[in-house]
């Protein structure tokens, strides 16, 4: 199994108002400086920037936000799609599957191995590897692969066309992709 790792989901939602950030701030602030407040949260931000947020003239960012939850051990906001998808190759091949409606999930796949992804609610994923059968394969026989026809000698080629069938039908794979996956793995 192939490990899968839920990065982001429902970024958008916060259980917290802005006025409750800005109320956390000045509670925590305690009448010091903002200057003094940055320096003792470990700010990453000005205490400029948290003049200009409690005064309600910027809109305080996620990150700031998350400082202040880390100020109070809260759990952090989520990333948001886009951080979640900032360490994709700009060169990245992006597939849409179905049409119609909003992108609701973003799958993001690591390497170009083969594999079946299962996205049943939950999502998982397996390693595909297309085992091609030799004459001498004992476990394949061509009474799997066409059991309503008369038992007759097979040709090894035949066998060995209908073990590739049989073995890309398992792995949800055409023709052509365990083709591509034979070709990459000589590579």
């Amino acid at each position: 199994m192939i490990p899968v790792t839920a990065i982001t989901a429902n970024a958008t939602q916060d259980d917290l108002s802005d006025a409750q950030y800005i109320e956390i701030a000045e509670e925590n602030a305690g009448g010091k400086s903002w200057r003094k407040f940055a320096e003792y949260i470990g700010s990453a931000y000005s205490h400029t920037s948290w003049q200009n947020w409690t005064s309600g003239t910027k809109s305080m960012p996620r990150a700031a936000k998350n400082e202040l939850r880390r100020l109070l051990k809260m759990a952090e906001l989520v990333p948001t799609v886009a951080d979640a998808l900032a360490d994709v190759d700009p060169d990245a091949e992006i597939l849409d599957v179905g049409n119609g409606g909003t992108v609701c999930r973003v799958l993001k796949l690591r390497n170009r191995d083969a594999m079946t992804i299962y996205v049943n609610g939950a999502v998982s994923a397996l390693a595909t590897t297309v085992t091609w059968p030799t004459e001498d394969s004992n476990s394949i026989s061509s009474d799997e692969f066409q059991p309503d026809k008369p038992k007759r000698k097979k040709h090894p080629v035949d066998i060995r066309r209908q073990a590739l069938r049989a073995a890309c039908r398992a792995h949800g794979l055409t023709l052509e992709d365990a083709a591509a996956n034979w070709l990459e793995q000589l590579r």
